[in-house]
């Protein structure tokens, strides 16, 4: 038998790359932040982590001009603080903190 040809969409990955969204709620009562973590989706390699992250917010029905602050990570933002995890950082009006992220996860032992 022939070997096969395998495309990418086979290969098992080494990494997980999730794609997740973290809403930082601020409690006017208790003047602490309530964190709250969004798996938004899986991928197999970080460059579609990231395009995902670029792109979850507007897929949920937000507009940029919905936030009081809205950033993105581009390839050459210099002096981009949020580290490089975070691709989307985004304010909303109401004091809600809107963080688009991904994390990877090793498969296996």
């Amino acid at each position: 038998m022939a070997p096969t040809k395998t495309s990418e969409s086979n290969i098992v990955p080494e990494f997980l790359h999730h794609t997740c969204l973290t809403v930082d709620e601020h409690d006017i009562e208790t003047t602490k932040d309530i964190p709250r973590l969004y798996v938004i989706a899986t991928h197999a390699t970080t460059k579609a982590a990231k395009e995902c992250a670029h792109h979850a917010l507007t897929s949920m029905g937000y507009d940029k001009a919905d936030f009081a602050v809205y950033q993105e990570q581009t390839p050459d933002a210099e002096g981009w603080t949020h580290g490089d995890g975070v691709i989307v950082d985004a304010k909303a009006p109401a004091d809600q903190e809107f963080i688009k992220t991904y994390a990877h996860r090793k498969m296996g032992p």
